[in-house]
């Protein structure tokens, strides 16, 4: 059980030091983030492995790659939506758009759908 916990803290202390030495910041910093409970984009919460150690594949840093300044801690499929939209605002509100678009035009089809049935 002892051998377990300190396994799992190792690993713990390892992604911190990591986190730290990647965006030159304070292991106080680096702690703080690796203790951060859910995405600040979409609110999923992140959870523990099998070593109670948060996943290191469900909680991404997110920083800026103009200026190397972090952002917040986001999970995987934030970071990677960020990702493809190459964190251009343009991009992201486009899809935005695009969905909206999509809905309106499925209500109308729905619509008509009822009309054509009555």
């Amino acid at each position: 059980m002892e051998r377990d916990r300190r396994k799992s803290m190792g690993k713990e202390h390892y992604r911190m030091l990591s986190v730290a030495s990647t965006y030159k910041v304070s292991r106080e910093e680096a702690e703080a983030m690796c203790q951060t409970k859910r995405c600040e984009i979409c609110g999923v919460k992140f959870t523990k492995n099998k070593h109670n150690v948060r996943s290191a594949t469900g909680q991404a840093i997110d920083h800026c790659h103009q200026t190397g300044m972090i952002r917040g801690v986001i999970c995987s499929g934030c970071n990677l939506a960020l990702g493809h939209a190459r964190d251009d605002k343009n991009i992201l509100k486009s899809m935005i758009e695009y969905l909206e678009s999509f809905e309106w035009r499925a209500l109308a089809n729905l619509e008509k759908e009822l009309e054509e049935n009555e």
